[in-house]
């Protein structure tokens, strides 16, 4: 069996934020065709390699599971970690930990790849389009091709961001390996009770609802009186309600399909950030009508009008909301073509059998 390692610093057992649950995805996808290590940075709660050995059956090991290190102390953990061990390929989770790919040994002849999420210069640009700043790593676009060329292969999520890199860098270095979501099919109701939105504290996100809750919900609530609001996920420690009447702010949740369950409508009117929406992906996959942005709907393009509403506008968002209140046939049908589109064409098989066919090479 191969063996493989992937370096990371995201908590992914932490299923708060749609870039942790990917993780844990891909990591329950490939420990069950390779034998799986995972180098995390640190720290790390008590005794968390049992329980994630228990869970998905990999080795796991904290270069420093007390503290934070500068980037320089990663590396001298990284290299006694990496003494008298042998690994067939590397996947880094993300392009801000290539630097500890310094320290391999110069005979080192594995694979590596990274699993890049998405692109994180044009990430920067549309932050700054909104007039704010991207406090996460950057990077810009000349730095950001060079280190993925120095990868065997750079992992992306939307096909958008395939073939940008692809084309820049060889078709042969990039592979397209989507979010693959659970599936289930939605019981659809026949009135609109509750319109949910689920989402991280990440600032695309607090934009997008606190934006919805001012210019959005009086007017919808001035037509429908019983319409509820409910907020899930750690977005909700953020959220800025004007005193608005309806609005359940729920906090976090870490069981999805009970709140899918609540679900009527699922909105994510996100005007700006970078990749695939992992929990647009989700709701598509529970079969929830979805209302979503053009910037919401990347990676899923073709699906609009089909498997769910696209609005760009607080006024289309309003007009999109009242016409799915108003036509339980039309969100019959969206609810139908969404489960069946993810099921098909989002299953984990279909998203990642270019990496099962590389990491097995």
């Amino acid at each position: 069996m191969k063996k493989v390692l992937m370096i990371t610093d995201v908590r992914f057992w932490e299923l708060c934020s749609g870039n942790r649950v990917r993780i844990a995805q891909l990591i329950s996808y490939i420990s069950k065709i390779v034998d799986l290590t995972v180098a995390f940075t640190g720290p790390t709660p008590y005794n968390i390699n049992i329980y994630l050995k228990n869970t998905y059956g990999i080795s796991f090991y904290a270069l420093e599971p007390l503290k934070v290190l500068n980037p320089e102390e990663y590396q001298n953990k990284f290299s006694q970690f990496l003494l008298g061990k042998h690994f067939d390929h590397i996947v880094v989770e993300y392009l801000h930990n290539s630097y500890l790919l310094e320290c391999l040994p110069e005979h080192w002849k594995g694979s590596i790849f990274l699993d890049a999420h998405d692109i994180i210069s044009d990430r920067q640009a549309s932050f700054l389009k909104f007039g704010f700043n991207d406090n996460m790593f950057t990077v810009n676009a000349e730095d950001e091709l060079n280190i993925f060329a120095a990868y065997d292969k750079v992992i992306l999520l939307t096909t958008t961001d395939f073939n940008k890199i692809g084309s820049l860098i060889g078709k042969n270095k990039v592979l397209l390996c989507p979010h693959a979501p659970t599936t289930h099919p939605h019981l659809v109701r026949p009135s609109v009770k509750n319109i949910v939105f689920v989402a991280s504290s990440y600032l695309p996100n607090v934009y997008a609802i606190n934006n919805f809750i001012h210019d959005c919900w009086p007017s919808l609530l001035a037509i429908y009186d019983q319409l509820n609001l409910l907020i899930y996920g750690t977005v909700c420690d953020f959220i800025n309600d004007h005193g608005l009447k309806r609005i359940d702010i729920k906090g976090f949740c870490p069981n999805l399909p009970d709140i899918y369950k609540t679900a009527d409508i699922v909105i994510n009117p996100v005007s700006f950030g970078a990749g695939a929406k992992i929990k647009n992906i989700e709701a598509l996959g529970y079969g929830v009508p979805l209302v979503t942005s053009s910037h919401g709907a990347s990676g899923i393009e073709s699906q609009a009008a089909l498997s769910f509403v696209l609005a760009d506008t607080a006024e289309l968002v309003i007009k999109a909301i009242s016409t799915l209140i108003e036509n339980y046939d039309f969100r019959k049908t969206l609810s139908k073509n969404a489960y069946q589109f993810v099921k098909n064409e989002f299953s984990a098989d279909n998203c990642f059998r270019s990496l099962k066919k590389a990491l097995l090479r």
